[in-house]
């Protein structure tokens, strides 16, 4: 903060909004006025520095990025606050009262916030069962990802997370309330209270930090159980997007383990308010949903990009170490690398589209003639059918491995509801799809040009998001999604 001197005037000129003519020993306002002139004393109003600051510390930290991940940060985080204002100002427009009712609700939240550690966990253990435990083994000598929300919560530097918790855990609540009008809407209510705190963080140095990261994954969340406009969690998905692309991969887990670091050694924090791996927690729970949601607006996903991959690749190595030798190391391995050919698979969707359709994408999606690695000739592009067909062999391969080794943890079958079994069950469904695809750009793409028909692609995640209302959907539908990487149920349907 920093002192700007203004009118120079006596106060009591500027207390009536007068022109002051700054005469000694008394100005001739005052004499007139018949008061005593206090005479002029050089005041200083206060300017926010940090804007400008946070500007020149991201510009310096942007510099010593690699290439592959120089992002424009500033930007980004205006981006995501932008469209957080905009959520803010339909929510109140819906209910006017919403921000004193919340204010009002407030008060009795305040009173249950020891409790709301403990609500979350809850919340995570019911509605996330295999996501949750099939990855605890990832936080090997670290805390695990609900570990770091109860840190950042309990440090009280947070208010946005913990507005969120609540939100959160209050429509989780209400699907096992007697009265769940009533926690829906003290839900909404505090969801907007959530917003104005997430708005206001998005205006400080922790705009891209990993607790906020976190926070914006959970609204997203919050938006699919509880849909207060049609694809309202796409805003903060794209939220999500924008922050992993500003941060890049190297700061999705800059304390990464290595084979020379001891085990017993715990890494420093990346940065202000994060714990080491909490940045890497956000990208294991939430990367099935910026898949689903992908496939879902008709677009890549930006995790199939080269340094994405690497990154990938790299975890994929460290967790093998983590889950130890012999058979669930096999597992972890196997299914890592279906992650690496699933992530590739909405680029092929987006692309496989007629040109006719291509106005009808969201915006942003892309287009063939965006992506150098392949020409259209004719009806049929055979570099993507190339691409699909080299997916798909190395998929089919990859499931029958996952077979094999079904005898391993009791058994991994597809109908089970484990993290192996719901990941070889979508990308069975994920095999069937892209056959289905390499159909349509054989026969379908010429049957349909011209006259406006394409395909659609259907999952469970479409048909969830999609549905009227949550209450007819199990507590635990979004688990099967995250923990199938966000294509269990995949199907694609012709436009007949």
């Amino acid at each position: 903060m920093v002192g700007v001197p203004h009118s120079t005037g006596c106060a009591l000129c500027r207390e009536r909004r007068v022109k002051c003519d700054e005469a000694v020993p008394q100005c001739s306002q005052c004499r007139k006025y018949g008061r005593p002139c206090p005479g002029y004393r050089r005041t200083f109003r206060f300017q926010d520095e940090g804007p400008a600051l946070q500007r020149r510390h991201q510009s310096r930290s942007q510099s010593r990025r690699p290439p592959e991940s120089t992002t424009d940060a500033a930007a980004a985080a205006a981006a995501v606050r932008n469209n957080a204002l905009a959520m803010m100002r339909q929510t109140h427009s819906e209910d006017s009262s919403s921000y004193s009712q919340a204010q009002a609700h407030l008060q009795h939240q305040m009173q249950l916030q020891m409790q709301q550690p403990h609500l979350f966990a809850s919340y995570l253990h019911s509605a996330f069962p295999t996501l949750y435990t099939s990855n605890l083994f990832r936080a090997h000598n670290r805390p695990d990802f609900l570990a770091h929300v109860a840190a950042s919560y309990a440090s009280g530097a947070a208010p946005y997370l913990a507005a969120t918790l609540a939100c959160l855990t209050s429509i989780y609540t209400a699907q096992f309330s007697p009265d769940p009008a009533q926690h829906t809407r003290r839900s909404r209510q505090l969801y907007a209270h959530a917003l104005t705190h997430v708005v206001a963080a998005l205006h400080s140095p922790a705009a891209l930090s990993a607790p906020l990261l976190a926070t914006i994954m959970m609204l997203a969340v919050y938006e699919m159980y509880a849909r207060t406009s049609p694809d309202a969690f796409v805003v903060h998905v794209d939220g999500v997007r924008r922050i992993m692309l500003a941060r890049g991969p190297a700061e999705a887990d800059p304390d990464t383990d290595t084979d020379d670091s001891p085990d017993d050694q715990p890494a420093s924090a990346s940065s202000e308010g994060e714990g080491p791996g909490f940045a890497r927690g956000c990208y294991i729970a939430f990367r099935g949903f910026l898949v689903a949601t992908a496939i879902y607006e008709g677009r890549a996903c930006f995790l199939d990009e080269e340094p994405w991959l690497r990154f990938a690749g790299r975890i994929r190595a460290e967790d093998v170490r983590k889950a130890g030798r012999g058979e669930h190391a096999r597992v972890v391995d196997v299914c890592e690398r279906i992650w690496m050919e699933v992530v590739r698979c909405p680029r092929y969707f987006a692309e496989a589209l007629p040109e006719d359709l291509l106005e009808d994408r969201p915006e942003g999606s892309g287009s063939p003639g965006e992506n150098p690695g392949w020409e259209v000739e004719g009806d049929v592009d055979e570099g993507l059918v190339a691409r699909v067909r080299a997916t798909r062999g190395r998929l089919v391969r990859l499931v029958r491995l996952v077979r094999e080794l079904r005898g391993v943890l009791g058994g991994v079958d597809s109908q089970e509801e484990t993290g192996p079994g719901l990941l070889l069950r979508g990308a069975e469904d994920m095999v069937s799809a892209l056959q289905s695809l390499l159909v349509w750009l054989r026969v379908g793409r010429g049957r349909g040009r011209g006259r406006g028909r394409g395909f659609r692609v259907e999952s469970e995640f479409q048909r969830g998001v999609s549905s009227a209302s949550s209450e007819a959907l199990p507590v635990t539908w979004l688990d099967r999604v995250a923990s199938s990487m966000g294509v269990i149920g995949l199907r694609i349907i012709w436009e007949d």
